[in-house]
């Protein structure tokens, strides 16, 4: 791989986001259809940017390879409000008007409530292409989120949610805890299973820094 550098998310990233995104998260597990994966991906991807404090890639070979959206608290958003309209408007095309319901939110919100714990932020989306992964770049992008963390910090600990379909055990590798489990189930039909776990992790981020 050509050498590399780490930069600030831009919204002319957006597909190379939905593209990295898909090869870690089963979108037909959500969706019937391409169009509708499609439509999901740039949902997911947008709902995340307008939420976020923080956004950087890793960008090699002149492609994005790897990518870290997270939330701070109290820190200022990067990116307008309007994308959350957008976001809205794709979930709309992938699910319908009324968008059925969202067992994997609810299930992760169940997580996080019954820890009893405030936050001082979350990492929304942590992806990297197969060909970027073991060479330290989610380590570093990682790090970087957590120190900007610590510029508003106020001694709560950050947290992320993970699940089967993902390289979920990156996370206690690297120094995070696992606070809650949860099975759901998406009823996909016989021929498809929809069971997937879902995991609540959660680290302080001053330790992290000093670890990763």
């Amino acid at each position: 791989m050509n050498k590399g550098f780490f930069r600030d998310v831009r919204l002319s990233d957006l597909d190379a986001l939905v593209s990295l995104t898909a090869q870690s998260l089963d979108f037909s597990r959500y969706c019937d259809t391409e169009e509708k994966c499609l439509a999901f991906g740039r949902g997911f991807v947008l709902r995340h940017l307008c939420e976020s404090a923080f956004a950087q890639v890793y960008e090699g070979e002149g492609e994005v390879k790897g990518v870290l959206l997270g939330t701070i608290e109290k820190a200022l958003l990067l990116f307008d409000a309007s994308l959350s309209k957008e976001a809205e408007r794709q979930y709309a095309i992938a699910f319908g008007p009324d968008r059925g319901k969202d067992i994997y939110g609810e299930a992760c919100e169940g997580m996080k409530k019954a820890t009893g714990l405030s936050f001082s932020g979350e990492v929304t989306l942590l992806s990297l292409k197969s060909e970027a992964r073991g060479k330290g770049l989610a380590r570093s992008l990682l790090k970087a989120y957590c120190r900007e963390v610590l510029k508003y910090w106020n001694g709560k600990p950050i947290y992320l949610y993970s699940d089967t379909d993902c390289n979920y055990g990156f996370y206690p590798h690297v120094g995070f805890k696992k606070l809650g489990e949860r099975t759901i189930d998406f009823d996909l039909g016989p021929e498809r299973n929809g069971l997937l776990t879902c995991f609540l992790f959660v680290a302080d981020p001053k330790i992290l820094v000093a670890n990763l």
